[in-house]
């Protein structure tokens, strides 16, 4: 059909018409190079469609790795806070551990 609108003939002409049979090259040899350019495109297509899927794909994962990462982080320090901060409680020779009152031995 592609071909026969390339052509500019109709759907409907008679396998044995002239415009069909004196055609250089036949109209077999021009099916078959159309279905193969059509084949190709749509092979293209897909490919650049299954690249940009997997390009979003990517930097998708690679913000649910950094906010995983930040997380973490976050965890650390505040561990580390609540180490600091235990210390600071915990020390008996200082003022801030026992309520703000300097012992007065």
């Amino acid at each position: 059909m592609l071909v026969l609108r390339a052509l500019s003939l109709v759907r409907t002409l008679p396998d044995d018409d002239p415009a069909l049979i004196n055609l250089q090259p036949p109209l077999k040899e021009r099916v078959r190079i159309k279905t193969k350019e059509i084949l190709i495109d749509d092979e293209l297509r897909r490919r650049r469609v299954q690249k940009m899927t997997m390009i979003a794909e990517g930097a998708e994962a690679k913000r649910v790795e950094e906010s995983v990462e930040k997380r973490k982080r976050k965890v650390e320090a505040d561990k580390r806070w609540e180490g600091t901060s235990d210390s600071l409680t915990l020390d008996p020779s200082s003022s801030v551990g026992n309520g703000g009152v300097a012992s007065s031995l």
